[in-house]
């Protein structure tokens, strides 16, 4: 999505050689390490909850958000900062933000008034194993969580707070209505039909599934130093 355009200067950056699969693994590993360790975060609730019980409720956030996955919108995000010239690390905050958000979409999407799977990645699905009313929540906070991993994680470089503010409005609008959630509610409504044009499942999967990950895509190079030029715009609309 970044397509190596020219530096400020004119001068055509260098492409170097990487050993993809080293580069996979370190990256996904810096993912997850990054995705626990902000959860953890979490884990002591402030003094005025002492005595009200939270634990079971990011046990449930953590069972999917930790729950294995190849991290590819992560990676995503990783790659596109070091695209726009930047270090990977600068693309934490949305490596982070963007898989919270696949995390809670996965939970909502198995809910028995949407897909109804009672298994996710050979395990029981959230509601399954926590309930239905305990899963909801949790999809509802790691979409608050995902908000706030964008605007207070904090990286080597410090990410400038228009930036920043860029990466929120870009997450917020493909993952809602021209994203994740008008995906999800075009889905609902072509398993009402006896048959679906390719156009009709396309646009969906292109809402659904594929705006996310342009979300990471953009989001990665925005924090990793894109400039006005090497931003780009979605079909639904300006995003960057």
């Amino acid at each position: 999505m970044l397509r190596g355009y020219p530096e400020k200067g004119g001068h055509k950056r260098k492409k170097a050689k990487v050993d993809f699969d080293a580069w996979r693994e370190k990256s996904s590993l810096l993912a997850e390490e990054s995705i626990a360790a902000f959860l953890d975060s979490f884990a002591t609730p402030p003094e005025r909850f002492s005595g009200r019980n939270l634990n079971k409720l990011l046990e449930a956030v953590k069972y999917t958000a930790l729950g294995g996955g190849k991290r590819l919108r992560a990676l995503l995000a990783l790659a596109s900062a070091e695209a726009a010239g930047g270090d990977e690390s600068q693309a934490i905050p949305a490596a982070v933000a963007v898989e919270l958000v696949h995390a809670y979409s996965l939970i909502h999407d198995d809910l028995p008034a949407l897909d109804n799977d009672d298994t996710r990645r050979g395990r029981p699905a959230s509601h399954i194993a926590f309930g239905e009313a305990t899963a909801i929540l949790a999809g509802d906070l790691l979409q608050a969580m995902a908000y706030k991993a964008l605007v207070s994680i904090e990286t080597p470089v410090r990410a400038l707070i228009e930036d920043r503010f860029a990466a929120v409005y870009v997450l917020s609008s493909l993952s809602g209505l021209i994203g994740l959630v008008g995906g999800q509610y075009l889905d609902l409504e072509l398993e009402k039909q006896e048959s679906a044009n390719f156009s009709d499942v396309l646009e969906m999967e292109d809402l659904k599934t594929g705006n996310l990950f342009g979300a990471a895509m953009v989001m990665g190079g925005i924090l990793g130093g894109a400039n006005e030029n090497e931003r780009v715009t979605s079909k639904s609309g300006t995003i960057s």
